[in-house]
């Protein structure tokens, strides 16, 4: 419980930063791929958010990057990695078909971007984010001041 208790700061900033930045992608492929639709590319941004609440999908990507804090991996990219991605065929094998998993995890295109590479892009980019401006230095919580 000491583990994932240290590890909280930094796991509940990088879902926030992952959950605006996954909203981000979503709105700004829509908007420039679609002749810029503001109102229709707000849409599909909120519609990306909902469909990870309504498919569980967050919730199972939380535990499994929380349940990295007790190996103390969780600031390790490869590992959040393999988290998000494994939520996401965990949520898809629960609430729908295991047949769309090839789908979802498919290449982006002009026409839909896919939730497998927008999630996996908004984790990179949240990680490095945080990485990057050095939110947090050590793994023990945040920044000292």
């Amino acid at each position: 419980m000491k583990k994932i208790k240290e590890a909280f700061p930094y796991l509940a900033t990088l879902v926030a930063l992952e959950m605006v930045i996954f909203f981000l992608v979503y709105f700004f492929h829509s908007l420039i791929f679609k002749d810029f639709p503001i109102t229709e590319s707000l849409a599909k941004g909120v519609y990306a958010i909902f469909w990870r609440v309504i498919s569980l999908q967050i919730f199972i990507q939380i535990i499994l990057m929380f349940s990295l804090a007790l190996f103390k991996r969780y600031k390790a990219l490869l590992f959040l990695l393999i988290a998000v991605t494994g939520s996401l065929i965990i949520s898809i094998s629960i609430v729908y078909s295991p047949t769309l998993i090839p789908k979802l995890l498919s290449l982006p295109n002009k026409q839909e971007i896919g939730e497998g590479a927008a999630l996996i892009l908004s984790i990179i980019i949240a990680w490095l984010f945080i990485t990057h401006f050095k939110l947090f230095n050590n793994s023990y919580g945040a920044k000292n001041t």
